[in-house]
């Protein structure tokens, strides 16, 4: 039998996961740097929305924040 991990692991590396996911998102679609992509993917998952997003990644953001 499989150990399990331990669900604070789990939780862990599903939210680097999704941020990640995110970031990259928006450097492809947008061109931001990784700074500005990993700004804007941290604060989506938040729900802090500090900024618009650009018309272009209106959707990715609502896919990002459905994923979470």
């Amino acid at each position: 039998m499989r150990p399990m991990l331990p669900r604070p692991l789990v939780a862990l590396t599903a939210l680097l996961a999704i941020i990640g996911v995110g970031t990259v998102g928006y450097s492809l679609i947008e061109s931001w740097s990784a700074l500005d992509a990993l700004y804007m993917a941290v604060i989506t998952i938040t729900t802090v929305g500090f900024m618009e997003v650009p018309r272009q990644a209106q959707f990715f953001t609502v896919l990002l924040i459905q994923i979470e």
